[in-house]
């Protein structure tokens, strides 16, 4: 009681609990006479819903954030008439979004279906669980499959004598991490 008085979050109470306190506060919305109290009449945190006072929320739904990210997946599907849209699936997160686009944005490109592509997008997503939602296509990203050999073997010689007197890494890390 003392916890839902303070913060007013009903994640952080049972989820029947919870649930009765919305039921509760949606009946003393619509009856305003109606007054239920959670607690003994001489309780320090007896608390009381009446209409009006609806402070008892699930904070987590207000966990959403807008962000620009970058996205790789499998392009799913492509199309859409009234409503165009790609739909990507995550490799980390198994999910799959629906990502909002313009005909145009769509028109201009030429998709492999079942194929790993990258976009950036703008979204939003939840602090807590991650996810997005309310997904929109900003730009592709084109795939550069081309290496530089050169630069390539330049980074491999840097780390080679960068590494040069460790004999085992994972040791070395083990070490480091005080195992």
């Amino acid at each position: 009681m003392a916890k839902l008085e303070r913060t007013g979050d009903l994640d952080g109470i049972e989820k029947g609990r919870a649930e009765i306190i919305e039921k509760w506060q949606t009946e003393a919305q619509k009856h305003p006479r109606r007054v239920y109290y959670i607690g003994a009449t001489n309780h320090p945190h007896r608390i009381s819903i009446v209409n009006g006072n609806h402070g008892f929320q699930h904070k987590s739904e207000n966990a959403w954030v807008p962000v620009e990210k970058y996205l790789t997946g499998i392009l799913e599907d492509v199309g859409g008439k009234q409503t165009p849209n790609l739909h990507l699936s995550l490799p980390e997160t198994r999910d799959t979004y629906p990502v909002a686009a313009t005909k145009e944005q769509l028109g201009a490109r030429q998709y492999q279906l079942y194929k790993t592509m990258t976009v950036f997008v703008g979204a939003e997503q939840h602090l807590i669980t991650k996810r997005y939602r309310n997904i929109r296509l900003l730009e592709f990203i084109k795939a550069d499959v081309a290496v530089d050999e050169e630069a390539l073997g330049r980074l491999w010689q840097h780390g080679s004598e960068a590494w040069r007197d460790v004999g085992s890494a994972s040791r070395w890390l083990d070490e480091l991490r005080g195992n």
